[in-house]
């Protein structure tokens, strides 16, 4: 989020998203992957912080992520199919609006949640606690959060493979690969959500399967691993996927090493200070009565675009 909010050349549509997506893995990991890992030791952390709320912006960030690929995969869409038409809703004021749009969009979708989700009989979190009506709402989250946005993204890529078959070898190669990487992250995305939606739907139209099932516990905490590992992985994809997120993160490290070194020593700098009046008119006898020389040639080196700036105060 850092490298693309501050690097005008990442002021893109496929970067602004990947910043978007960026932030509701770290939303969701901090919502619901450390609550989880708590309630999995024994806390009941998740009620400690309050069941309605933490459940409500989890699924928000979810679906938030859901129709960002969407949105994605529509971009790409019109991107190659209309490439006219989209230039003039391609702007980054534009583009984020759309993002503050999907947000909106997110939170109003994901209002029953807040209404259904509380404790349990046992104390303990659930999304879903009242008596009736179960199988209706895991089957909307489920279409919400997964059917519908899957169904837009397929037809969006069978397009543009249509229409990049029939251009050939004139289609953009950088074209293909950004199409290429949000497909990977769409891939990961599928695979690795669709295991707590079958999970859910399983106890919700099963009335032999209970929320205390041992076997239900098992299935149900591997699928929020395999959902948590694609938010942890996903930064890594957004960011070592492309070439350019790749070159500002050398170029930040170099300057965070040259400005970490290249620092004056502090206790050096307090010996200097600490120097006594005569000592220091001393010098200044020498200096003043020295031939003064020609001017040294400049040493500055030119600032690599991106580099940080060193100070005093810098690490």
């Amino acid at each position: 989020m850092f490298i693309v909010f501050c690097y005008k050349d990442m002021h893109t549509v496929i970067n602004y998203s990947f910043a978007n997506l960026a932030l509701t893995d770290l939303t969701l990991l901090l919502l619901d992957g450390l609550p989880t890992a708590a309630d999995t030791m024994g806390t009941n952390f998740s009620a400690s912080l309050g069941c309605n709320i933490p459940i409500y912006l989890q699924y928000v960030t979810a679906e938030v992520t859901s129709l960002t690929l969407a949105f994605l995969s529509y971009d790409r869409y019109q991107l190659i199919v209309h490439p006219i038409k989209s230039l003039s809703r391609r702007s980054p004021k534009t583009i984020l609006k759309m993002f503050a749009g999907i947000w909106l969009v997110s939170f109003l979708i994901q209002v029953p949640v807040a209404l259904v989700a509380g404790p349990t009989a046992s104390g303990s979190c659930s999304e879903f606690y009242l008596s009736s009506g179960e199988q209706y709402f895991f089957a909307f989250e489920t279409a919400s959060l997964y059917c519908i946005p899957l169904a837009i993204i397929i037809f969006c890529y069978a397009t543009m493979g249509r229409k990049m078959l029939a251009a050939g070898p004139r289609s953009s190669i950088r074209r293909r690969r950004s199409v290429n990487s949000i497909l990977f992250v769409i891939i990961l995305y599928v695979l690795c959500w669709l295991p707590v939606h079958v999970v859910h739907l399983w106890m919700a139209f099963d009335p032999e399967v209970e929320p205390t099932d041992a076997l239900y516990t098992e299935l149900h905490t591997a699928a929020n691993v395999l959902l948590f590992m694609n938010s942890s992985v996903n930064p890594f994809v957004y960011t070592l996927g492309g070439p350019s997120y790749r070159r500002h993160i050398k170029t930040l490290a170099i300057s965070i090493v040259k400005c970490r070194f290249n620092q004056p020593d502090p206790r050096r700098q307090q010996s200097i200070s600490r120097r006594s009046g005569a000592e220091r008119s001393s010098d200044a006898y020498v200096v003043n009565n020295r031939p003064k020389p020609s001017p040294a040639p400049s040493t500055n080196e030119p600032v690599e675009p991106g580099s940080i700036q060193c100070s005093s105060t810098w690490l």
